[in-house]
C-alpha cells in the first residue's frame, strides 16, 4: 500500500496535465497550421547557393537557401528537428545518404510556425541558413534535399522508399571547394 501512495502524486500530476490539455484544446479555435495542405512538395521550389565558392579547411561552409511556395494555398514544412530534414547529397538517387548541416530557419511574418512545423502561405518564401563544418579538402558538387519523411519514415508497402523519395524536395546542383589554407610568403 505504501508503494501505491508514493505513485499517487505522479499519477495525479499526469491526470491533471492531461485534463488541462483537453480543456485548452476544447476551448480554442482550430489552428491555421492544422488546416494547411499535407506535407507535399507540389508547388514548392528550393534554391541554394554557397555564400562563396572557395572555403578553407576549418572554415564553416555556409549556404543561403530558400523554399518558395508558388501555389495559391498554404504549405506545411516540418521543422521539429530541422537538421534531420535537410542533407547535402550528390544527386537524387543518393537522397538517403549525405551530410546534415546546422539549419537556421528565418521565420518572418506572414509565415507562422509552432514547434513541429512551418506554415508557408501562398506565394511566400522561407529563408534558410545552412552551415556545415569543413574538415577536409574537397570539391562538392551536389544538391540539398528537404526530406519531410525523415529517411522514408511514414511510407509503407513494396514501393515505400520510392514514395518517400518522390516526397522529397531537391535543390538545383551547386558547387563549392574546400582547400588548404594558402601560406603567406
Amino acid at each position: 500500500m505504501n508503494k501505491h501512495l508514493q505513485q499517487l502524486p505522479l499519477w495525479l500530476c499526469t491526470f491533471l496535465a492531461g485534463a488541462a490539455l483537453l480543456v485548452n484544446a476544447a476551448g480554442s479555435e482550430p489552428s491555421d497550421l492544422l488546416q494547411a495542405d499535407e506535407y507535399s512538395k507540389e508547388g514548392l521550389q528550393m534554391e541554394c547557393q554557397p555564400v562563396k565558392t572557395k572555403f578553407v579547411i576549418g572554415e564553416s561552409v555556409i549556404l543561403r537557401c530558400s523554399i518558395t511556395n508558388s501555389t495559391g494555398s498554404e504549405k506545411r514544412i516540418r521543422s521539429y528537428l530541422p537538421r534531420a530534414h535537410f542533407r547535402f547529397i550528390e544527386n537524387e538517387m543518393t537522397w538517403l545518404s549525405g551530410s546534415s548541416p546546422e539549419v537556421t530557419l528565418q521565420i518572418r511574418p506572414p509565415i507562422k510556425s509552432n514547434e513541429f512545423e512551418i506554415l508557408l502561405p501562398a506565394h511566400t518564401q522561407l529563408d534558410i541558413l545552412l552551415t556545415l563544418s569543413s574538415a577536409r579538402a574537397q570539391v562538392f558538387r551536389g544538391m540539398l534535399v528537404y526530406d519531410p519523411a525523415l529517411h522514408g519514415g511514414g511510407f509503407f508497402g513494396s514501393d515505400a522508399i520510392e514514395k518517400a523519395r518522390r516526397a522529397c524536395l531537391f535543390s538545383k546542383t551547386f558547387e563549392y571547394e574546400v582547400t588548404h589554407a594558402e601560406t603567406k610568403r
